[in-house]
């Protein structure tokens, strides 16, 4: 009898465990929602957004993790929709998702954006392309320009939109405004953006423009003219606010082609962008972002791929991982990583105070436990470093900050930098010619292996923007990364004094890297820094030696070390194998084994495509997968 009940009991307590096992497994198994079973289809003709709404809107909902599937190489619409304003695709609040573009494209109406991330945990969003139409800016050639008064006219090139017959009423801002001038043969940038104040139509497709800022003096007849498109119904859409629970916040509405909000874990991989009516990628207030293969750039016969930043990050707390990515063609800066600054409105006390976040819409990322810069912008000088004790909100830009201690001086107008908790990483990177530079940058990173061609500026940094763009300027470290033909300067850092913690020193570090700069142009422009330590860099001029205190400026700055750099006449070579993928983001090896080395072999991995048309679709050029 014994044995029988041993061996009841074994059989009961073996189907509990396999039952128990099972109910797990069925816990965190992975739904798979394809786009097609929602009624997307997929043809580049039907207006899939509604059906996209509504699958992103279930699997927002879901608690267990899912993969949301497009079809292969399909092409889907995502028409005007005005009555949402938020991204045709918005994960809410969602968790442990994965979408998965298998390389379809994304054809956007200007009035829309493919996605938005509010709230979220763990996303993935991969293997998308993205384009628009119409294009939401229009390019022409010149005909005629008077710099002097700020005046031009150009025919629309073929294909592109009419731009908007108005005054200085509508074109009032950037977002609607911005515009430049190209070089008509190599469509390179002419550096220093400008905004239109008036556009009025001559007839046989013919536009004249007034425009303001910066006066575009290279620019020539025969050169390309460039300029946004913004309908006026987009400033309802963009201006329209949804109103959660968070204290009173809204979505932010029509930004980016990818807008991340307040989420973290997020992943976004082997995104190929053609356009985008403002940024490509935005993330506000997120931590643990990792940016692989994401690639914007220029569609033949096109001179632009982006209507402002390409890589806007700002209020991360734990920085961006950024790798592998090509960017070029933008109306601004490639990257722009900042920690926006809250200003203190009332003072309680020396250790209370009530502050307001300084930059547009987004919310305040203080709170409790969180590290923070006390910022006298007058003086410009830290007054302490403190940690927030206590934080009550009044609502999602404004509220009460106890500090852990007193801060003598503290007053109205006082400046609150919240400190990241780790460096930015961008590496393995190729940056093509931009209207701004290819970095901007205010807390620390290290940049390396990377490339940067035909920008006016590599790195820049500053506190600006009337100190909203902050901290100001801390640490960077840069490592074999090629600096070749540009037109303004390589390195700038701006540190408003010696008065705050700059996070090291030196401040700046750079060894391994390759300049070809034309003569007259500066490797670095350095102002109140901590100091700077040069080793290991090759640096090539045209004509004659530059004097080192023209090719490197300090102002108030130390040079710390400046041993083994090269100088030679004539610039050194960076791309050995002439095929535009500079050596520095070559693999060292053999990939094919056909005893060419990577960087002297065009097709590393023998696939018929050279490397760096593989590195521009996303793909490895050295895998042999």
């Amino acid at each position: 009898m014994k044995i029988v009940m041993r061996f009841i009991l074994s059989i009961l307590l073996y189907l509990l465990i396999n039952i128990s096992s099972f109910a797990e497994n069925d816990k965190n198994s992975t739904i798979l929602l394809k786009v097609e079973d929602f009624g997307a289809v997929g043809d580049g003709k039907t207006d899939d957004g509604p059906a996209l709404r509504k699958l992103f809107e279930k699997a927002s909902a879901l608690h267990k993790p899912a993969k949301i599937v497009f079809q292969k190489n399909a092409i889907y619409y995502l028409g005007k929709e005005q009555k949402h304003p938020v991204g045709t695709m918005l994960l809410d609040r969602a968790n442990n998702l994965i979408v998965e573009g298998n390389n379809c494209l994304l054809l956007v109406d200007p009035q829309r954006r493919p996605f938005e991330i509010y709230r979220s945990k763990n996303i993935t969003i991969r293997n998308f392309q993205i384009d628009y139409s119409p294009l939401p800016y229009t390019q022409g050639r010149i005909t005629k320009i008077d710099n002097a008064n700020g005046y031009l006219e150009f025919k629309v090139d073929e294909g592109f939109p009419q731009p908007y017959v108005r005054d200085d009423s509508y074109y009032f801002d950037g977002r609607v405004s911005d515009c430049t001038t190209i070089n008509g043969d190599n469509l390179k940038f002419y550096q220093g953006h400008s905004r239109i104040s008036g556009v009025r139509d001559l007839g046989n497709n013919t536009y004249s423009v007034t425009y303001r800022m910066h006066r575009q003096d290279k620019a020539r007849v025969g050169d390309c003219f460039v300029m946004k498109v913004w309908p006026p119904s987009m400033n309802q859409v963009y201006n329209t606010s949804l109103k959660p629970s968070e204290k009173g916040e809204h979505y932010v509405t029509n930004y980016a082609n990818i807008q991340i909000n307040h989420s973290d874990d997020v992943t976004i991989e082997n995104i190929i962008s053609y356009a985008s009516p403002k940024m490509t990628v935005c993330a506000r207030s997120c931590s643990d972002l990792k940016i692989r293969g994401l690639i914007i750039t220029r569609k033949p016969g096109r001179v632009l791929a982006s209507c402002s930043d390409g890589i806007h990050l700002k209020g991360n707390e734990r920085q961006p991982l950024i790798e592998n990515c090509y960017i070029e063609g933008t109306l601004d800066d490639a990257i722009h990583i900042k920690m926006s600054g809250d200003v203190v409105e009332e003072v309680a006390s020396l250790q209370k105070v009530r502050i307001a976040h300084m930059d547009t819409r987004d919310n305040t990322n203080l709170g409790i436990g969180k590290k923070v810069m006390v910022f006298d912008a007058d003086l410009n000088r830290q007054l302490a470093m403190a940690m927030i004790a206590d934080f009550e909100h009044i609502n999602h830009r404004q509220g009460w900050v106890t500090l852990d201690r007193k801060v003598e001086g503290i007053k109205v107008g006082t400046r609150l930098y919240l400190q990241a908790e780790n460096e930015a990483i961008i590496q393995n990177c190729q940056f093509g010619t931009q209207l701004q530079r290819a970095i901007l940058t205010h807390q620390p990173t290290t940049i390396r292996n990377c490339a940067i061609i035909d920008n006016g500026k590599a790195l820049d940094q500053a506190l600006a923007t009337g100190g909203i763009e902050g901290p100001p300027s801390q640490r960077v470290i840069i490592d074999n990364v090629v600096f070749e033909n540009l037109s303004q300067v390589a390195l700038q850092v701006g540190c408003p004094s010696k008065e705050y913690n700059q996070l090291g020193t030196p401040q700046l570090i750079v060894k391994n890297c390759l300049f070809n700069l034309p003569d007259g142009v500066p490797a670095l422009n350095i102002n109140n820094s901590n100091g700077v330590t040069m080793v290991g860099n090759k640096f090539g001029y045209l004509k004659k030696k530059p004097k080192q205190k023209d090719y490197f400026q300090l102002n108030n700055t130390d040079m710390m070390e400046f041993s083994r750099n090269t100088f030679q006449k004539g610039w050194f070579t960076w791309d050995s194998d002439k095929d535009g993928l500079a050596d520095a983001l070559e693999v060292v090896g053999d990939a094919d084994g056909d005893g060419i080395e990577n960087k002297l072999d065009i097709d590393s991995n023998n696939n018929g495509i050279s490397d760096f048309e593989e590195f521009k679709m996303g793909k490895d050029p050295f895998s042999i997968d």
